[in-house]
């Protein structure tokens, strides 16, 4: 990890308040870009009650 020597103090994260819809949408695209999945592929796959 490198430190910036040209920060004083704290670095501060914040957050986008994202709607629920958006960040769920957000997270399933990187999901399957992470595994390689197709939207088209993933749509087709019956999953469980629980998921849905």
């Amino acid at each position: 990890m490198s430190i910036d020597p040209d920060f004083d103090g704290t670095p501060v994260i914040r957050g986008l308040s994202l709607p629920s819809d958006v960040l769920a949408k957000l997270y399933r695209t990187n999901a399957l870009r992470l595994l390689g999945v197709s939207e088209e592929a993933f749509s087709q796959c019956k999953l469980p009650e629980v998921l849905t």
